[in-house]
């Protein structure tokens, strides 16, 4: 099980328990008005969504990396973030990167801190990012820098 630690945020693999908050997560009109292709209607949909999360998490070819972000001295639901592996090209993993916060945990920058070690993770684990030597982690690198600034 992935775990990473900021100073206010756990960052973590999901579990089936945590099914009530992805499911309020992803069924939030105001979360996900721009995601209306993944947003779910109901708990089975989101059921089916985070056992293929948990499925995956369980494959040596893992293609989601989506975690759970909590608050760390409450450990409240915050939301989630993570990355979806799209492509394996010869320079590395070619990935959609996300997040969903719930409204209560907007503009605090809770956001930006768990991207931030998600990036970290990413940078220092191979096998979620690229493969290949000679790519390292630029594009996380020039994308982060951008973000930042």
């Amino acid at each position: 099980m992935i775990k990473l630690y900021t100073d206010r945020l756990i960052i973590r693999d999901y579990c089936i328990n945590d099914l009530d908050d992805h499911h309020n997560l992803l069924s939030d009109n105001k979360v996900m008005f721009y995601l209306q292709d993944i947003k779910t209607n109901n708990l089975e949909e989101s059921k089916a969504n985070l056992e293929r999360i948990l499925n995956d998490q369980k494959s040596n070819e893992r293609n989601y990396y989506f975690f759970v972000i909590e608050e760390k001295t409450k450990n409240e639901f915050i939301g989630s973030i993570g990355y979806t592996v799209l492509d394996n090209t010869p320079y590395g993993k070619f990935v959609d990167l996300g997040y969903f916060i719930l409204e209560n945990y907007w503009n605090k920058g809770f956001t930006t801190e768990a991207l931030k070690k998600v990036i970290e993770y990413v940078e220092i684990n191979p096998r979620g990012r690229n493969s290949h030597p000679e790519s390292g982690s630029g594009f996380l690198q020039c994308m982060c820098a951008h973000l930042f600034e």
